[in-house]
């Protein structure tokens, strides 16, 4: 009977071990860092680059600036009547305002940086907010994720 539980014991004290050393194994590390000055640099420079190839209605230079897949979802002339859309409501652009870049970077085995960049556009007949989402993987380009316009300007006849 002793022998038993003395089996139990070791077997479950085993398992316990060997439960313990596994999670670790599958454990993984990742350092974060949050609206890091150098990513917000980057941020804003890739914004500023965007909208004077937007004024200069570059769309070819613009497209390699979108990922394939938000390129596959909106054609390649998605951003080209988006920004055609704008213009006929609101004008030409102007200027954009203010440029506000929150980053997220998240390393691990890759290196992957998100920016949410918000952004004050002014055409000749006001001001709207413009949201552009943004990505780079393990250095590479930045890519355009998402392009957002948000103005009641825009809906009104």
């Amino acid at each position: 009977m002793k022998s038993t539980k003395k089996y139990i014991k070791i077997r479950y004290s085993s398992v316990f071990l060997f439960s313990i050393i596994l999670s670790l194994c599958n454990c993984t590390y990742h350092n974060v860092a949050i609206d890091d000055e150098k990513d917000k640099f980057k941020g804003v420079t890739f914004t500023k680059s965007f909208y004077k190839k937007l004024n200069n209605k570059d769309f070819n230079s613009i497209n390699k600036l979108v990922s394939d897949t938000l390129l596959n979802m909106i054609g390649d002339t998605g951003i080209q009547k988006l920004t055609s859309y704008i213009n006929f409501k609101l004008g030409k652009l102007i200027e954009q305002n203010e440029i506000k870049v929150t980053t997220k970077r998240i390393e691990d085995t890759n290196i992957s940086i998100f920016y949410l960049v918000k952004v004050k556009v002014k055409y000749e007949k006001g001001i709207i907010d413009e949201v552009l989402g943004l990505k780079q993987l393990n250095n590479d380009e930045i890519k355009i994720i998402s392009y957002n316009a948000y103005s009641d300007l825009l809906v009104k006849n």
